[in-house]
């Protein structure tokens, strides 16, 4: 198994919510927001488990969890875990992959995509080869890019934002972005304590936007340009 190349998929109802890149030793996954896939129910305890490269190998762990961690159908404490394997947490299926495709679905379609580092150093290289066009914008992932034209832009559930995401605990307007007297762009959080808005990775209340700044909500990542 190619470590470099491992994924982690997350499925809800046989919908993919999060895919994450096995790019650290260890993953952690439960219902605190701490957790590398943190997972919102109540049938996930705080810290669940973790899954951690051995070798070449791939273990999952149990952390004492109330409801326990099923792979295959079988209550573990431990146990190897291979490309194709079924990890029950909660209401939540993970499987182990090694697809490198990236999904490419607009955000603005209510899919919920996780962008990874990779495509994240695409975007910003990009960028840095860009020839300014006057147009400030938000690149989302597979490069769709939505104009920021008026003067208050609005991002979350409402069907009428600018940019809609239809994620559980995102709110109808999560974040705002507002155009200044002085020409920058303000972007103001109004999110929920569970899913708050970040800027490059950082948690914020409103932050002056620079262009190449990437803004998570919730699974969605998306780079402004100014």
């Amino acid at each position: 198994m190619n470590l470099n190349q491992t994924f982690i998929s997350v499925s809800l109802d046989a919908r993919m919510i999060e895919k994450k890149k096995f790019d650290t030793e260890t993953i952690s996954i439960g219902r605190d927001i701490e957790n590398d896939i943190y997972i919102n129910n109540l049938a996930v305890s705080r810290f669940h488990a973790k899954i951690h490269r051995e070798g070449q190998k791939i273990i999952i762990k149990d952390l004492g969890s109330a409801n326990g961690t099923y792979v295959n159908g079988h209550k573990v404490e431990w146990a190897d875990v291979h490309i194709g394997d079924i990890i029950l947490i909660g209401k939540h299926t993970l499987t182990i992959d090694q697809s490198t495709k990236v999904q490419d679905e607009a955000f603005t379609e209510g899919h919920t995509v996780m962008v990874d580092q990779n495509t994240q150093d695409k975007f910003l290289k990009r960028l840095e080869s860009q020839i300014p066009s006057n147009q400030t914008k938000l690149i989302g992932p597979g490069g769709v890019e939505v104009p920021i034209h008026v003067e208050y832009f609005t991002i979350g559930r409402n069907p009428e934002a600018h940019v809609n995401l239809n994620e559980m605990f995102v709110k109808d307007t999560h974040a705002s972005i507002v155009r200044q007297s002085d020409g920058n762009f303000r972007i103001i959080n109004t999110g929920s304590f569970f899913k708050p808005t970040k800027v490059n990775g950082k948690k914020i209340h409103e932050k002056i936007l620079n262009s190449g700044d990437i803004i998570q909500i919730g699974n969605h990542k998306m780079v402004f340009v100014l």
